[in-house]
């Protein structure tokens, strides 16, 4: 049975993932995310990508 991760931001969690695949060469894991009560997971990055692009702004 695989291990089940849970992925959170900000102190919520927004979804879960078995991080099905790796490419060791490279270091990294990956999977499907399963999100849990989001309605649209491209406004939730969209939204964090702006909110990102402001704060690099200010830092400037």
């Amino acid at each position: 049975m695989p291990t089940i991760f849970t992925i959170k931001l900000e102190d919520q969690i927004i979804g879960t993932t078995e991080f099905e695949f790796a490419d060791a060469p490279m270091g990294v894991v990956y999977g499907k995310i399963k999100f849990i009560n989001i309605e649209s997971p491209y406004l939730l990055f969209k939204n964090i990508k702006f909110k990102l692009m402001m704060i690099m702004k200010i830092l400037k």
